[in-house]
């Protein structure tokens, strides 16, 4: 993951430099700024296609800059352009260039981006349709500003929302565009925002208002493998280490059988200090299935002293809380995985 950060105001780059402390965890890779009369932009890197120095952002294109945070699976398919750096971020850049926002119906990923056209005088803020990457963003009195940490949006004070606060104890999230803080806002999965510098006023849209779901589908398993199989190849890319959280469930084994082909043999699991041997059966079926898959298997002892231990900074890393008890065992075990050298991680 990387961070971006924006203001829509240019020549603040002693601010969106603070802006980018708090989004530094995501890219340790490097850092980097851009600003005009328009705009101040910032980009925190962790690199996964090609070296850092290849993946510098913000990426200028001519008349364009973007800031771009997450993974387009299917890049190379799309490059008609031959781009030079071997990255998704510069396929992105020209795609967006000649298409709009209509390329990103051809993309198959993750992402959360801001793309600003110094011709067109716009800014546009987008989310990929399952809202992995989050974009949070809040109104000023000089436009907009926006950050993949709402930390990051200059809140000296923050309050409560109430309403969304009631959402969170009914569905233990806040779902739609609203987040716990007032003021302080999510670009929704599949939506694409346009803040205008010459109006100043800020539109909205949607990537899949077409979208309809097929009820009248039958089942078939032969093709549910492929697209299964079809999904976890085109994401085994890039050239950081991979490792994978071993459950020893149907999904999990799912994505270790087919990631076995893809040279990814490193795998993770946990398991808790208990007399009930039933109740670590999950550790004992990955293990289980790592030694059948001849994999690297490391199974990860977590203990309650080691959940109290990582509360807290778990639900920091989260930016949003959700009431999922097993978020810092999820986190404690990727940070592991890291230590271990792992930078990629799938589930």
């Amino acid at each position: 993951m990387c961070g971006i950060n924006g203001i829509t105001q240019g020549h603040q780059t002693e601010r969106i430099h603070k802006m980018m402390e708090f989004t530094k965890r995501r890219g340790p890779d490097g850092s980097s700024t851009y600003t005009d009369d328009r705009i101040t932009l910032g980009h925190n890197l962790l690199a996964i296609y090609a070296k850092p120095e290849d993946s510098k952002q913000p990426f200028i294109l001519r008349n364009n800059v973007l800031v771009f945070n997450g993974a387009i699976y299917n890049y190379k398919e799309l490059d008609e352009w031959n781009c030079q750096s071997n990255t998704d971020t510069e396929v992105l850049a020209h795609g967006l260039e000649k298409y709009g926002m209509e390329f990103l119906k051809r993309c198959n990923g993750m992402w959360a981006f801001a793309w600003y056209d110094k011709k067109d005088g716009k800014t546009y803020l987008c989310r990929d349709h399952f809202g992995v990457k989050p974009i949070y963003y809040k109104r000023t009195k000089t436009g907009l500003m926006f950050s993949s940490s709402w930390r990051a949006l200059e809140n000296k004070n923050n309050y409560l929302n109430m309403f969304s606060y009631s959402m969170y104890k009914a569905f233990g999230y806040v779902p739609g565009y609203l987040t716990l803080i007032k003021d302080v806002y999510k670009v929704t999965p599949g939506e694409y925002m346009v803040w205008n510098h010459r109006k100043e006023i800020l539109t909205r849209g949607s990537l899949y208002k077409d979208w309809q779901l097929n009820t009248n589908q039958k089942w078939d398993e032969e093709e549910f493998q492929h697209m299964l199989k079809q999904a976890i190849d085109q994401s085994s890319v890039g050239i950081r280490e991979k490792g994978l959280f071993l459950s020893g469930g149907l999904d999990s084994a799912s994505i270790m059988h087919y990631h076995n082909n893809n040279g990814i043999n490193r795998t993770y699991s946990t398991s808790v200090p208990t007399s009930n041997t039933q109740f670590n059966s999950d550790s004992s079926s990955a293990k289980l299935l790592a030694k059948d898959y001849n994999l690297d298997h490391t199974d990860i002892h977590f203990t309650p002293s080691l959940y109290l231990e990582h509360l807290e900074e778990a639900a920091a890393a989260m930016e949003l809380p959700t009431t999922n008890p097993s978020n810092p065992m999820y986190f404690y075990t990727n940070k592991v995985m890291r230590k271990n050298g792992i930078i990629v991680t799938y589930s």
